[in-house]
């Protein structure tokens, strides 16, 4: 659990992964988490990379879901409209896709707010700051996972990655029936 005081995750200071692999570097970028926001959070970073010069940070503002990205050309900033700090759980993804020259964030399998950045995305983004997730955020992160590349690129979209994600066919059997139980049986088809 995340207090919003005394709990994050920051890189380590001899990280197994360099952290120029978790830099959007010239191409696109997608942070996606799995979070419960369990009280009202004004602020606070729910995973990012930033400094002064360059980086990205997917955080809340307000209790609402936003994107920032920053590079040489400047900074662009996108917010979702509706907060996520009601104690639920929430797939939030947010996305630089440097091809369209838009960041976009995704809430629960929709696409809530997006913002043409062209120039900001057009300038590669490099920051020295070490990767840390759950800065100032009060409740839990399940999920969380960045990658170098837009939605596009992996040739998916939004819906298609949430319903595999949320519904995909790990929660059936081989003839396509859902789950009866806690767990799924041992075999190929579930038990009647």
């Amino acid at each position: 659990m995340l207090d919003g005081e005394r709990t994050a995750v920051a890189e380590k200071s001899k990280p197994q992964v360099p952290g120029s692999e978790l830099d959007r570097g010239d191409g696109s970028l997608v942070v996606e988490a799995v979070v419960k926001i369990d009280r009202a959070n004004t602020a606070g970073v729910i995973a990012g990379k930033l400094d002064a010069a360059g980086g990205y940070a997917q955080r809340l503002a307000g209790g609402k879901p936003e994107f920032l990205e920053r590079s040489a050309a400047g900074e662009a900033l996108v917010t979702g409209p509706a907060r996520i700090d009601d104690g639920a759980w929430h797939h939030i993804l947010v996305e630089a896709d440097r091809a369209t020259g838009e960041l976009r964030v995704h809430v629960d399998g929709k696409t809530v707010a997006s913002s043409s950045a062209p120039a900001v995305l057009a300038a590669a983004s490099t920051c020295p700051a070490g990767f840390t997730a759950g800065v100032v955020v009060v409740g839990a992160i399940d999920f969380l996972r960045v990658a170098r590349g837009s939605l596009a690129d992996a040739q998916t979209t939004i819906a298609e990655l949430y319903a595999w994600e949320f519904d995909g066919p790990q929660f059936r059997d081989f003839a396509g029936r859902k789950i009866t139980g806690k767990f799924r049986d041992i075999g190929a088809l579930e038990a009647p």
